[in-house]
């Protein structure tokens, strides 16, 4: 089994003047920074690590450019150029988990975070349901059932820390 982790959006804020011609592969330009710095124009890194977190794939963006776009891209990209003989899993925050994105992955295995943007996920979360002690760590419980969305069939896992619910309160 081989798990690759999607790490995307790092951006990296520049500071200057660029001119468009200079960087023909990619926009330098504002878009919406993570570290709060408007002032700066940024491109942003897509970047595909394994399981041990060694870089195995990486491409450039324009720094406006969606998660949710180039996400997809990321992963067809490595599924062109790789050919393991493992199942591999694609672990990706929930900027993957959209209709497109899913309906368009093909045969593959991937884990991500459902948005609270989904409906199903504001329902599963509001509802009464009868959790289950993780026999292997009882600090938590679990709630698994399936879904369809995006044309696709899923698993859909809740889990709950008692420890945090705890803190919360």
């Amino acid at each position: 089994m081989f798990f690759l982790k999607i790490a995307l959006r790092i951006q990296a804020c520049v500071f200057g003047d660029y001119d468009n011609k200079e960087t023909e592969y990619i926009d330098i330009t504002f878009g919406i920074p993570k570290n709060g710095r408007w002032d700066l124009k940024q491109f942003v890194l897509s970047l595909i690590v394994n399981q041990h977190g060694i870089p195995l794939f990486m491409n450039t963006h324009s720094g406006n450019s969606s998660d949710k776009s180039t996400i997809l891209e990321a992963i067809n990209s490595l599924k062109s150029a790789l050919s393991p003989e493992s199942k591999v899993y694609y672990v990706a925050d929930s900027s993957f988990y959209t209709d497109n994105n899913i309906k368009n992955i093909g045969k593959s295995f991937w884990i991500s975070r459902v948005p609270a943007t989904i409906n199903e996920e504001k329902e599963l979360l509001t509802a009464n349901l009868n959790l289950k002690t993780l026999k292997s760590d009882e600090r938590y419980s679990f709630y698994q059932t399936f879904v369809e969305y995006g044309g696709v069939k899923q698993k859909w896992v809740l889990l709950l820390s008692h420890k945090m619910k705890e803190k919360k309160r």
